[in-house]
């Protein structure tokens, strides 16, 4: 997964997870590990300053800093392919 860049900060996902595992509870092997629940924000400097764990797995996102949202795209069992959003606040 692509880092996301403002001109704020760096926001990279971390601890990808395969496509089994995000929705289940037993672990898989040989799977791509696309999907992530982490996301971590850096300062330009390098410094992390922020930590934001998701309640759903997502294999791309994107930051609206103006509204201080995270839309994730993410897939679930009932409907598929499916847009999350995420207060950062």
């Amino acid at each position: 997964m692509a880092p996301f860049v403002t001109d704020r900060c760096i926001y990279l996902s971390a601890r990808h997870v395969s496509v089994k595992d995000a929705f289940s509870d037993h672990p898989s092997e040989g799977l791509p590990y696309i999907f992530t629940k982490e996301i971590v924000a850096f300062r330009w400097d390098g410094t992390p300053f922020r930590k934001y764990i998701l309640d759903e797995p997502v294999r791309g996102f994107f930051v609206d800093e103006e509204k201080s949202l995270l839309y994730g795209f993410g897939a679930n069992d009932q409907n598929g392919d499916v847009i999350l959003v995420y207060d950062l606040q």
